[in-house]
């Protein structure tokens, strides 16, 4: 009993930072903080930064949190700073090698960060470990489980171009939810992300520079669960397997068609931003850049028809 309580406070000894941006969502904080502080990876930090909600109850909530766990550190915004800004406060206050953001509506399984922390610890080429996720609405409603990280399922074992075109192809967003080495987040100093001085939170750029760093490995099993509301995750079954788009999801108006162009246009100078940041030969960024261009490009357009081919395998 006592070499099994030896192992596991050595097997613990690495601290992991957990950011958590917050704005006016008390209920759902709530239950973010809880699935945090269940986790069986017990030396975590939780950096938690208010970004100056009008609800005073969100401070009510992390008073509580605080009163009874030592491991939150509580921060409030005098004045709304932005959301990208936020997200970018939790990192420079974060302790740890290793890093993850947890959105305040979503939460994780108790065995989120303690296999992601053995999976980064076996693998020194690994810089991001990460589950599947699944969605749920606002409602509480558990909706089908789509496969959006089965591109990702092992290591590419390839170069840091191949990595990169593999982003470009797939995307998948939920990924900035998963365990980074912090390291792999940093470029001579600064967030790469903030670096880029794109002020949105489009996780294109920032994923595509962990890409360059290092491996990336999204587990079989589901551990994250994101909270979106059911129109979300009918477009994300969409762009996975084809076919009609669903009603509630189609550009229906001319607004709507100028909106969503404004969206790709903007990507794609995100993208070209990131790349551009890379110490990549030319012609490698050029080629890579045509790829992010020629797929936003064609995403747009099946958007814009309503309707994509069929998807025999999504994610392959």
């Amino acid at each position: 009993m006592v070499g099994d309580a030896r192992q596991d406070a050595v097997a613990q000894d690495t601290l992991v930072s957990i950011g958590v941006p917050t704005f006016n969502r008390p209920r759902s904080l709530a239950r973010t903080l809880k699935s945090l502080l269940d986790q069986s990876w017990k030396n975590i930090e939780i950096i938690v930064s208010d970004n100056a909600s009008p609800d005073p109850a969100v401070e009510q909530v992390m008073r509580e949190f605080c009163e009874k766990d030592s491991r939150i550190r509580y921060f409030r915004q005098a004045d709304n700073i932005g959301a990208s800004k936020n997200f970018f406060f939790v990192v420079k206050q974060s302790r740890a090698p290793f890093f993850m953001w947890a959105a305040d509506d979503d939460y994780i399984e108790p065995w989120f960060v303690e296999r992601a922390v053995q999976r980064l610890r076996q693998d020194p080429a690994l810089v991001l470990a990460s589950s599947e996720a699944q969605y749920v609405t606002p409602e509480g409603e558990l909706l089908e489980f789509l496969p959006e990280g089965e591109a990702f399922r092992r290591p590419l074992a390839k170069g840091p171009v191949d990595r990169l075109r593999h982003m470009l192809k797939y995307n998948f967003g939920n990924l900035v939810y998963g365990l980074f080495r912090k390291e792999a987040l940093i470029q001579d100093g600064e967030i790469f992300w903030e670096k880029t001085g794109l002020l949105s939170l489009n996780e294109i750029p920032i994923l595509l520079y962990v890409a360059y760093r290092g491996e990336i490995l999204v587990m079989p099993e589901v551990g994250l669960y994101k909270q979106a509301p059911a129109q979300v995750h009918a477009q994300v079954k969409w762009e996975l397997r084809g076919g009609r788009l669903p009603a509630p999801c189609r550009l229906s108006s001319w607004g709507a068609i100028k909106g969503t162009w404004r969206y790709h246009s903007q990507a794609l100078n995100h993208i070209d931003s990131a790349l551009a940041l890379l110490p990549l030969p030319d012609r490698e960024r050029t080629d890579l850049q045509a790829v992010a261009r020629s797929g936003l490009l064609r995403h747009f357009l099946y958007l814009l028809l309503g309707y994509k081919p069929r998807v025999r395998h999504a994610g392959g």
